[in-house]
């Protein structure tokens, strides 16, 4: 049997194509990384550079947020919750 097809009930059927809140998880595991990256090669940044790295934790947050929220995965969706207030003041924070 290949990966993508399974066997229900002696029925073989096609797995779904990846759904859009599947892509938009995979989307915000590589910001966060990618932001986590950024801040860690480069530790002083401008307040344009901080303005991005905000933007892909709260982008990235959302998108890890929406598939737990889909998948009933609670652990991850709290932490993404979080994660996307902390990005929303740090946003704030940067623009004030």
């Amino acid at each position: 049997m290949t990966d993508d097809a399974k066997a229900t009930n002696g029925k073989l059927q096609r797995a779904k194509p990846h759904s859009f809140y599947e892509i938009f998880g995979w989307y915000g595991t590589c910001t966060i990384v990618g932001a986590y990256v950024l801040v860690t090669l480069y530790p002083g940044l401008n307040k344009q550079e901080i303005l991005v790295y905000q933007i892909l934790n709260l982008t990235g947050s959302f998108g890890i947020a929406s598939i737990s929220f889909l998948k009933k995965v609670w652990q991850p969706f709290a932490l993404n919750v979080l994660w996307a207030s902390i990005a929303v003041f740090g946003l704030l924070h940067a623009l004030i």
